[in-house]
């Protein structure tokens, strides 16, 4: 039974861990397409764009899980 759990386990690990791998590969291969289409000025752009997105979703996720906590350890006990 342990046995089919681990090999569920490292088959979903590694369908998780493809996707990423497949995104980074795309972006490389799309990689002259970008600087083939987008002036300097837009790539710049798109780079103040990724950061921000970045920073954006970086304070959301924090603030989520905060709350989630203290809402969690905040409710009234169920009785």
């Amino acid at each position: 039974m342990l046995g089919r759990h681990m090999k569920r386990l490292a088959k979903h690990s590694a369908i998780y861990g493809l996707g990423g791998v497949v995104s980074r590969i795309a972006a490389v291969f799309l990689l002259p397409l970008y600087t083939a289409y987008l002036a300097p000025e837009d790539l710049g752009s798109v780079g103040v764009l990724i950061a921000f997105s970045a920073v954006l979703v970086t304070v959301l996720r924090g603030g989520v899980s905060v709350a989630f906590f203290r809402f969690y350890f905040d409710s009234p006990e169920p009785e």
